[in-house]
């Protein structure tokens, strides 16, 4: 019942701006309000604003450019997505294609005996959940959705511009839009008829790419912060979890920490977010010794503790405590989270995606257009057809809050 209150006053918050606007509707000739419910920016000049970073990427050999990004969109929309998972403490630098995710959700839903959410579970299936403010995810949180995805898309679009441009084609426009604070996206308009014509195979696949791989380096870009953020003498002030709570009785109760410090190290490891405690806790035992760094009222101190027992779940180590992330890691997790998110959905191969150009853009070269776009039309039928039928599943059986932030 709490999550209605939220919404609506998502709306109202909506209409206020809309109503500042709609007065300067004929004199803003950049923005456009449709019928109160979204508002689209656009400008005709967006070519110009790009082409200085395309001169950049002129220096780099066309060759190079083709070979990384379309390697790396091909292995995204395939196989495997080459991303770095350090930002939830994992000490990986891949996961599998959203493709490979709803195969085997399908081969999940054939092969298992009953719907309950634990043999789903226990079949791997993969659940989604929509990010729907004040339901799925707090209006406090969706703040940083906002501004992750904002920049998100915008680098997204600006790298198809500018690599376009970089290949001597033309953007005729680029803006964004937004609708209800629900609906939001950026766009550029590119010379699809000049691009066919002039652009070769390699070049055309590229510049369908390119988003992708520009959503992946800031996915890096974010883990790379983290990395930073964990150097000796930052850590203390925007790294660590804080402690919410303290449970009498259990080992950091016994030893002292207190409510409101701040955890920085286990046995010296840097913990940067509640999941990377969670995985440094994974190899230990009940009864083995941790060493837990903390830092209260300025003051750094080491707590020596002996692992109990989780009363929920026998036989996992248990330290006592509630933590919940940092600021600075909460923008960087989102941050982070959504861009890879960009990149597992733009490389399906579905209209109207940039897996969907690129594919039809493959088969027309040699299968011609009208069997590509027999083809790719299929495709993006069952992809947005699986798709739906796992938000379906994760929503009916309850397993989008294990999603759900």
């Amino acid at each position: 019942m709490q999550a209605i209150p939220s919404i609506l006053w998502l709306f109202i918050a909506w209409f206020i701006i809309v109503g500042m606007l709609y007065p300067f509707k004929n004199r803003l000739k950049l923005v456009k309000i449709y019928y109160g419910l979204a508002i689209l920016v656009r400008g005709e000049n967006v070519h110009q604003a790009i082409e200085p970073f395309a001169k950049l990427l002129s220096k780099v050999p066309e060759w190079v450019l083709e070979v990384l990004i379309i390697g790396v969109f091909l292995s995204s929309m395939v196989y495997l997505v080459p991303a770095p998972l350090q930002i939830v403490g994992v000490p990986g630098f891949s996961f599998p294609s959203f493709f490979r995710i709803l195969g085997n959700n399908v081969y999940a839903l054939l092969t298992v005996k009953t719907s309950s959410p634990t043999s789903l579970v226990t079949h791997k299936f993969v659940p989604l959940a929509p990010l729907i403010p004040g339901v799925t995810i707090d209006l406090y949180t969706f703040m940083y959705v906002l501004i992750a995805i904002g920049i998100g898309i915008l680098v997204h679009e600006f790298s198809h511009g500018a690599l376009a441009i970089r290949f001597k084609s033309r953007v005729k426009s680029g803006g964004a839009f937004l609708s209800l604070f629900l609906l939001y996206g950026g766009f550029v308009e590119l010379d699809e008829k000049e691009m066919k014509e002039k652009l070769s195979l390699p070049q055309l696949l590229t510049v369908y790419g390119g988003g992708v791989f520009a959503n992946l380096l800031l996915a890096y870009l974010a883990v790379g912060l983290l990395l930073i953020a964990n150097l000796p003498g930052l850590i203390n002030y925007i790294g660590g979890v804080v402690i919410a709570g303290v449970i009498k009785g259990y080992p950091a109760y016994q030893a002292g920490i207190v409510n409101g410090s701040v955890l920085l190290y286990a046995n010296g490891t840097a913990v940067q977010s509640t999941y990377s405690l969670l995985y440094l806790l994974e190899g230990a035992k009940p009864g083995e010794h941790l060493i837990l760094t903390t830092l209260s009222n300025g003051v750094i101190s080491n707590h020596l503790i002996t692992l109990a027992s989780d009363p929920n779940a026998p036989g996992f180590p248990f330290i006592g405590v509630m933590v919940q992330n940092r600021e600075f890691y909460n923008f960087l997790y989102w941050f982070w989270t959504l861009n890879v998110t960009l990149v597992l959905l733009n490389s399906m191969p579905a209209f109207p995606l940039d897996g969907g150009q690129f594919i039809y853009s493959l088969l027309a070269r040699f299968a011609g257009e009208r069997r590509a776009m027999l083809v790719t039309e299929v495709l993006s039928i069952v992809v947005w057809g699986l798709i739906i039928l796992t938000i379906y599943i994760s929503i009916s059986t309850g397993l989008w809050q294990l999603v759900a932030p």
